[in-house]
């Protein structure tokens, strides 16, 4: 009694990228498989095999054999189309597969250029698959033997499906996780993640006091060399970044700290005027703009004295230190301090010119009924200057 050499049972075209099941033709005498199964583990079989294969770079499963029972595929650049074989067909019908995609990828063109993922419509692309649908008679084979190889492929797509499911939910775990980790970096603003297989391609802004975070792309699994990053420069006024670009644009002394404090950055400790005087436009504007308080920043009235004794403390300029006194002083927000003591108009008007320009020192004082006799101060006379601070 005749049966069949082969029977081209099923055929599948299905959009590569997603996973898709765009068409499906059966033979009226086929076993009916789950063709949603199907679909989704013929688009794990590329992952699958490159995963776990070595070979070079596009190699592909063409063909798996179980049983009587063959799965072939071939391979497009946006489609794929699979058939799952009784029997022994001849290698003509992987040729034909080539074909018949060649001929849909050209009467589709438009629609295959145009479409989203996922949104795939060809219409009557039937009349193309048909002929696939191919058999021919053969001596029969026990129903037994074929029960048992359909049983045999069923475990194989449940298998290859599973392989998919975990390998598209491993992916998207990943990509998840880069994005979750980008923005929630301090002075990065991510417009755009795109992948293309193991590749990430990242648009945005960042700040140039801005770091990529290394390790915490290494902990999720993603290597520097995996990223193509186009970020523009912008300016970032979240805290933590102000206080790297603060650190980095007035090099505080010992003793001088940019801090986060209480929902604020601040400037603390204690500095010498030549420090103060230095940045003095710099903080003044950062103050004014409201991006840094302060308040918790002094200016040391030893610093203050040792600038006097260097500057005017000669023999002729001695009698403008006489008397003087160095006492702290807040005035407009900042800790500054105030030359005072019994000062003649003569000792006032020196002093204030020599501060003329310094938002830290106010010079006040009060009349002194006669000039003290000039004593030179590098002959042990610093105590002439006095610091109530100290």
């Amino acid at each position: 009694m005749k049966s069949l050499v082969f029977r081209v049972e099923h055929v599948y075209l299905i959009e590569r990228d997603t996973g898709i099941l765009i068409k499906q033709l059966s033979d009226s005498s086929a076993q009916a498989l789950d063709s949603d199964a199907v679909s989704a583990m013929f688009s794990a079989i590329e992952s699958f095999v490159n995963d776990s294969f070595s070979g070079e770079q596009g190699d592909r499963l063409t063909d798996l054999k179980v049983g009587e029972r063959n799965v072939w595929v071939g391979h497009g650049p946006k489609l794929m189309l699979a058939c799952v074989i009784f029997g022994d067909a001849p290698e003509s019908l992987k040729a034909d597969l080539r074909e018949t995609l060649d001929q849909i990828r050209v009467a589709y063109a438009s629609e295959l250029n145009q479409a989203n993922a996922g949104e795939l419509l060809l219409a009557d692309v039937d009349n193309y698959l048909h002929p696939i649908l191919q058999s021919e008679a053969k001596e029969s084979e026990s129903e037994g033997k074929r029960s048992k190889s359909m049983i045999l492929l069923g475990l194989v797509l449940i298998g290859l499906l599973g392989y998919g499911l975990f390998h598209s939910v491993s992916k998207r775990m990943t990509f998840d996780s880069l994005q979750s980790v980008l923005e929630s970096t301090p002075g990065m603003l991510v417009t755009e993640i795109r992948q293309e297989d193991d590749q990430y391609f990242i648009s945005g802004l960042r700040d140039p006091q801005t770091e990529l975070p290394i390790n915490l792309l290494s902990n999720i699994g993603i290597d520097e060399q995996q990223l193509e990053i186009v970020m523009r420069p912008f300016l970032s006024l979240e805290p933590e970044i102000e206080v790297r670009r603060f650190v980095k644009q007035l090099s505080p002394p010992e003793g001088v700290q940019v801090v986060y404090q209480d929902s604020k950055v601040k400037l603390l400790g204690v500095g010498s005027l030549t420090w103060a005087e230095k940045y003095s436009d710099r903080l003044m504007s950062l103050k004014r703009d409201g991006r840094i308080s302060l308040t918790g920043f002094e200016v040391s009235a030893i610093s203050v004295r040792e600038m006097l004794l260097r500057d005017l403390g000669d023999n002729e300029n001695d009698i403008l230190l006489a008397g003087v006194v160095i006492k702290p002083k807040f005035v407009d927000g900042l800790n500054g301090l105030e030359i005072g003591g019994e000062l003649s108009q003569a000792q006032r008007t020196a002093l204030s010119r020599y501060f003329a320009n310094s938002p830290w020192v106010n010079v006040g004082g009060y009349d002194q009924p006669t000039l003290l006799p000039a004593t030179p101060l590098s002959s042990a006379k610093p105590s002439q200057i006095n610091s109530e601070t100290e």
